[in-house]
Formats: C-alpha cells, structure tokens, sequence
C-alpha cells in the first residue's frame, strides 16, 4: 500500500466535505418544504379570518345602536 499523495488527501477531504454539504442542502430542503406547506396553511387561514371579520363588520353596521337614534323630542 503506498502512502497518499498531498493531492490524494485533498481529493478525499473534498469528497468528504461534498458528501457533508450534499446532505445538509437535502436536510434544508426538507425544512424549506415543510415551511412552504404551513405559510401555505397560515394564508389560507388568515384570508378566512379576512373574510370573517369583513363580514362581522358589514352585519355591525346594519344593526341600530341606542346612541346612534335620535331621541323622540327632537
């Protein structure tokens, strides 16, 4: 068995750091889809929550508030 070259060495160590980098771009990918499905989830919950709140808003502007009526002597 012969000893490894300098180049040898580097080669490995860049193979190793490769292999490192590889896995942690697929666990961030990973961690980016996860976030893409629940902003997702969030959006459509928020758009409902809009919708809600419009709607309380439009049935609160129909309703006669005591303050609002004029009293019968005026």
């Amino acid at each position: 068995m012969t000893k490894p070259t300098n180049l040898e060495q580097r080669v490995v160590e860049l193979e190793l750091i490769y292999t490192h980098l590889q896995h942690t771009v697929q666990e961030l990918d990973k961690v980016v889809f996860e976030q893409s499905k629940r902003i997702d989830l969030l959006q459509r919950e928020l758009k409902l929550l809009v919708n809600e709140f419009r709607q309380m808003r439009d049935a609160s502007r129909d309703i006669r508030r005591p303050e609002d009526e004029i009293p019968p002597h005026y």
